[in-house]
């Protein structure tokens, strides 16, 4: 499940455009407003009559095969077309097991690609890379951190998420691709 480091173990409310129709479906499907609103900015830049070159379609760019199998029977229409990308982005994250980059590469390749994608060196599949890294980075400069959920009784804190950072140890700009955690010695996590 990814939230925002605002609740614990639930999503934020997001109050943007379409705040009405991503926080239905991130509350429908467990996913973070944020990140339904990241994927949103770099499909669409919000949209809803957005038709790409291959025939995706709307705010979430649903091709038709796909928005049918969701159920979307107006991919133009914004409360359908983001409740059907939310679904599919939940099922991407489901599938690689809550690993947001691998379900933001099969959201924009086809899951199909995705371990070619993370096999590849840094010269191929460069749009997919970077339109992961860029829906990341928007997703954490809202506040989006990737968490499970609360454990009952430990008391550690998230003191990093994904993102672009400056790196703790060498100091560069860098992509950070975990989250860091501080508890005490002998905490169970």
């Amino acid at each position: 499940v990814v939230t925002s480091s605002s609740t614990a173990g639930g999503s934020s409310a997001y109050t943007g455009k379409y705040a009405k129709e991503i926080n239905k479906a991130s509350s429908t499907h467990g996913v973070d407003a944020n990140l339904i609103a990241a994927i949103i900015k770099a499909e669409s830049s919000f949209n809803k009559n957005a038709k790409s070159s291959a025939g995706a379609q709307g705010l979430m760019q649903l091709m038709p095969s796909t928005a049918k199998e969701l159920g979307v029977k107006d991919a133009f229409n914004a409360e359908q077309n983001i409740m059907g990308g939310t679904k599919y982005i939940a099922q991407q994250i489901a599938k690689f097991g809550g690993d947001i980059k691998k379900a933001l590469y099969a959201y924009n390749a086809g899951a199909g690609n995705v371990t070619k994608i993370v096999e590849s060196s840094a010269n191929y599949w460069k749009g997919a890379k970077n339109y992961a890294n860029k829906i990341m980075s928007d997703f954490e400069a809202s506040g989006g951190v990737v968490a499970g959920k609360p454990i009952s009784g430990w008391g550690g804190t998230v003191t990093s998420g994904f993102g672009n950072r400056v790196h703790p140890i060498t100091g560069k700009y860098t992509m950070h691709d975990g989250i860091d955690i501080k508890g005490n010695k002998g905490d169970r996590l």
